[in-house]
């Protein structure tokens, strides 16, 4: 190979790199401030942040959320660990 073949051969993989970088930077980005936004919807949803109880004006949903959302996640995480031995 000439030098002017092996300085194109190693442009183009370092362009490759590069784009393929960025893209992957990109989507693993995007998945990170999916997972962030869906982490503070469930929050809101199931009443755990401070700033969600607050808003509520129904005083028994907040009671039945408190008592219910940590037991229905024991329910889940009992079913898991059954199921995985």
């Amino acid at each position: 190979m000439t030098s002017d073949a092996t300085f194109i051969l190693i442009s183009y993989r370092i362009i490759v790199l590069t784009l393929l970088a960025l893209t992957l930077g990109s989507i693993a980005s995007l998945a990170a401030i999916a997972f962030i936004e869906s982490v503070d919807w469930i929050n809101d949803v199931l009443l755990i942040s401070p700033r969600s109880r607050i808003q509520l004006h129904n005083s028994f949903l907040l009671t039945a959320a408190t008592v219910l959302v940590p037991a229905i996640g024991g329910l889940i995480v009992g079913f898991f660990s059954k199921t995985n031995h």
